[in-house]
């Protein structure tokens, strides 16, 4: 019996709607489905908004919006306002990704 996540896959691919929002649905697959799903969507025409916490999702996609912890922003209003979000280009945000991930390199010994 299919799972859930991909019952629904199933549903959405056959409705052929314009646009899905889809939270967290891929969590429950392994990365070869949730690429084989991604490309079912892509190769329908559907249009896709994902919530997620999975790496492997900026790949599918054009545009990340990243939310950031909003300790020490100070609510105000106007364009100089401060917020806890930013939209990235996909690939900015997966090198801003792997570049977290790294280990920080050790400071290089300088002569004394």
């Amino acid at each position: 019996m299919p799972s859930a996540a991909g019952r629904a896959a199933r549903r959405v691919l056959l409705a052929r709607p314009r646009l899905v929002l889809m939270d967290e649905s891929t969590s429950a697959l392994d990365v070869a489905n949730e690429a084989h799903l991604y490309g079912a969507l892509r190769g329908a025409g559907i249009t896709f908004v994902s919530i997620g916490h999975r790496p492997t999702l900026t790949a599918f996609h054009d545009t990340v919006l990243r939310l950031e912890p909003t300790e020490g922003l100070e609510p105000s209003e106007g364009p100089g306002a401060a917020r806890n979000w930013r939209v990235l280009r996909a690939e900015d945000a997966a090198e801003a990704e792997a570049a977290a991930a790294a280990p920080a390199a050790a400071p290089a010994a300088g002569p004394r």
